[in-house]
């Protein structure tokens, strides 16, 4: 069943939730060809209530150990911009969107859709006023896969500029 997964990580974001979960929102994902709406909460104060019906399910929860299959194993992630949730989920889905609060207090955010943006598009960010929007006229074929780590060239750089042979 091909599912929305939104995590807020160990924060808050109550006005994402909220945006998410609202009746229109779920409409569009429906509209969509998603059946299943996921909500990682955190500390928030918006607690939508679970359901079931024939056509779509709203599950949602605070924590958990780790959420990595959740990412790997959703259609599309929605997550704010901040660095954790930013590099968990293009490093392991290929379908995320990611959130910029628009009085930019959170700068890193910013940076972050920068560097995503204007080096390779790994994933498409939005402010909340332009969700719907974004989810109409995003083409998830189009983000490119997030290369893995190379610790090695890193490890390798250390040594040579330290004058440590191997």
């Amino acid at each position: 069943m091909p599912y929305v997964f939104v995590t807020v990580g160990t924060t808050s974001f109550d006005e994402l939730i909220s945006a998410v979960s609202a009746e229109e929102t779920i409409q569009l994902f429906q509209k969509l060809g998603y059946r299943k709406l996921v909500l990682q909460i955190g500390r928030g104060t918006v607690e939508p209530k679970p359901y079931t019906t024939a056509g779509f399910a709203l599950q949602v929860f605070r924590y958990k150990d780790s959420i990595a299959e959740d990412i790997r194993n959703a259609a599309l992630v929605i997550s704010h911009a901040g660095e954790w949730p930013a590099f968990d989920s293009v490093e392991n889905s290929l379908r995320s969107v990611h959130l910029v609060q628009s009085d930019y207090s959170k700068l890193t955010e910013f940076h972050l859709m920068c560097v995503f943006v204007f080096t390779k598009l790994h994933s498409i960010f939005f402010f909340l006023s332009t969700l719907a929007e974004t989810l109409e006229r995003m083409d998830p074929a189009a983000l490119k896969p997030f290369p893995p780590g190379q610790p090695e060239n890193f490890a390798a750089f250390l040594n040579k500029a330290l004058g440590i042979s191997e």
